[in-house]
């Protein structure tokens, strides 16, 4: 059976794949199913279990909104006393639980549980915690929160390590390399690089109504121009149509001639 079932937070776990990553200390348990089989909102079809640096979770929200409470104050409403206990406690015996995260089916990743045990790690300088990831109706497909081959978020490389094979080594990091193309747009207008950094975008966002081939795109790009171009392409394989993306095609769009790309295509 293709499931992985949740009764009253106790998981039967029936998987068709259970790999451990001896690299990172990773373990997954991955149960897909079927190419065609559309799992309901609340199964899971995968999990992650591993080691982290706590910095690298500090960008995903509390799916209750726990994050918003260090806004505007350090604590988290724990008081300095609490919170200083919290942060010695951490030092001295590290979490004794793992960081809980959730990707929901929509696409929505958070903490479910561990907001503050993650910044209280985060304080105590600890580089490495427990974390689970539980993957709702196959949300895995569309991209993962950690990458088990590297225990890091996609597109992010260990500075110590060696870049993967066939990756260039100055590649930006993804996000990075949308505020790059936006800003050399912006100062080099009308210029090939920037139509094709452009068409590229728009591509890429719209690629099932209208699209230039990626060779096109690049053609005419050099240097640290094809580098953004790279990485932004890497991100679209890895994540698809992403709020980023959406971004910057909204502000290229009426800088293309209409009859290349208009966003009632889409």
């Amino acid at each position: 059976m293709y499931f992985l079932e949740n009764r009253i937070n106790q998981y039967a776990i029936q998987c068709e794949e259970v790999v451990r990553d001896d690299a990172t200390n990773f373990k997954t348990q991955i149960s897909e199913g079927p190419s065609w089989w559309v799992p309901e909102l609340h199964i899971i079809t995968r999990i992650d279990e591993g080691y982290v640096d706590p910095n690298d979770l500090l960008h995903l929200p509390g799916l209750a909104g726990e994050h918003l409470q260090f806004d505007h104050d350090p604590t988290g409403g724990y008081g300095e006393q609490q919170w200083n206990t919290l942060i010695e406690d951490v030092r001295v015996n590290g979490l004794q639980e793992a960081i809980l995260i959730f990707k929901e089916m929509d696409g929505r990743a958070g903490i479910h549980e561990g907001n503050h045990r993650l910044r209280a790690a985060v304080a105590a300088a600890l580089t490495r915690v427990p974390v689970e990831i539980r993957y709702f109706g196959n949300s895995q497909r569309a991209g993962l929160v950690i990458d088990p081959r590297t225990g890091k978020p996609p597109g992010i490389v260990n500075a110590k390590e060696k870049e993967p094979m066939g990756r260039m080594q100055n590649t930006p990091p993804k996000y990075e390399a949308y505020r790059l193309i936006e800003e050399w747009c912006a100062k080099n207008p009308g210029t090939g690089s920037t139509l094709g950094l452009m068409r590229l975008v728009l591509s890429l966002y719209n690629g099932r109504a209208f699209s230039f081939s990626i060779p096109v795109c690049i053609w005419n790009l050099d240097g640290a121009r094809l580098e953004w171009a790279k990485a932004i392409i890497l991100d679209y394989f890895e994540r698809g149509e992403t709020d980023e993306l959406l971004e910057l095609a909204s502000k290229f769009a009426p800088k293309i001639e209409p009859f290349e790309w208009s966003p009632e295509s889409s």
